[in-house]
């Protein structure tokens, strides 16, 4: 169904997504392609990000919102992981716990 080359979902990407629409699961990916996959071909299945899983754990009380901010803003980025758009880059930020978009530096 999928194929991968560098472009479009992953092919571990598409087996989680395909498990979460057959068994009405939330999705845990980033990847950009098989989120934009399921939000035009599977609106109703629910996609969570890392920023926001690492919210709701705080939220939750399972980490700090200082380890995971430091996670999210600063570890994370130096492994390639990153969120960019539109000059523009996702933060976690606390008080209150939240993800949000600034102007990148």
């Amino acid at each position: 169904m999928f194929f991968w080359r560098g472009f479009g979902p992953h092919p571990g990407e598409a087996e989680a997504a395909a498990i979460a629409i057959t068994r009405g699961w939330t999705l845990l990916a980033d990847d950009q392609a098989i989120c934009d996959l399921l939000r035009c071909l599977y609106p109703q299945v629910p996609v969570l990000r890392t920023c926001a899983l690492l919210e709701l754990a705080v939220r939750a009380g399972h980490i700090s919102c200082k380890k995971a901010a430091h996670l999210f803003n600063e570890v994370l980025p130096t492994m390639g992981f990153y969120a960019r758009s539109r000059g523009q880059v996702l933060r976690l930020r606390c008080r209150p716990p939240r993800c949000t978009w600034e102007k990148a530096s």
